[in-house]
């Protein structure tokens, strides 16, 4: 299952034109000089020129049939998705701007766990853009998530699951650790399509399952 590009997503969801990138000069750097077969700088420019995309989360502001919305998209192309301390701050920086400006925020997740070229600080960005989402939460303000494929590890974990509405991909797999990870603690593969969507809608952990294209229609009926 292919999952969109962040622009993909965006120009699937939103009115054309009216996205406006927020922190796109927000970009991770290599705090711990990580060795590897590749320098990390060089593994960030290249999954930069590959994806189209600074980071593995793009947001900003929008508009969905004319109503404004704050946007957090994953970009899956930019390292699969994995969350760096950049992806982080520019998550919980976005909550801050939503609030800020009174708006709902609609997320499109999809994504891996951490970064550990980034060490402890790409962990702590998880317990950040929990605390971000719950504060915006608490405030009163609205989350759409929609998870696509894969939406696992620290993403779902941290903010991804946070959401008043939570809706996902047919058939993704969406999850706080993903099936290889899972099957090496419990010592047994978890049993089969434990972790799609529609298994989770079955359970009551989601509150829906459509495609991508059917999310613009759903958010106006919403807003």
């Amino acid at each position: 299952m292919r999952t969109a590009s962040g622009h993909e997503a965006v120009a699937t969801v939103v009115d054309p034109g009216s996205f406006v990138l927020w922190d796109d000069q927000v970009v991770s750097r290599d705090p711990l000089n990580f060795a590897d077969s590749a320098p990390y700088p060089e593994r960030l420019s290249r999954a930069t020129t590959e994806s189209g995309s600074s980071e593995s989360v793009l947001t900003g502001m929008a508009t969905v049939h004319g109503t404004s919305v704050a946007l957090i998209v994953s970009e899956y192309d930019f390292m699969a998705g994995t969350m760096g301390v950049a992806a982080g701050e520019r998550i919980a920086r976005a909550f801050e701007q939503a609030a800020a400006a009174g708006v709902p925020v609609l997320a499109l997740s999809a994504s891996g766990g951490a970064r550990m070229q980034e060490g402890p600080l790409a962990l702590v960005q998880m317990a950040k853009t929990a605390a971000a989402a719950r504060r915006y939460r608490a405030g009163g303000g609205c989350l759409i998530v929609y998870m696509a494929h894969p939406t696992m590890g620290g993403v779902l974990a941290s903010w991804a699951s946070l959401g008043s509405f939570a809706f996902a991909m047919p058939e993704a797999l969406v999850g706080y650790t993903g099936p290889r990870v899972a099957a090496s603690l419990l010592g047994r593969p978890l049993p089969p399509d434990a972790q799609r969507a529609e298994t989770l809608l079955e359970s009551g952990l989601l509150d829906d399952v459509f495609p991508l294209e059917d999310l613009r229609p759903r958010v106006q009926r919403i807003l």
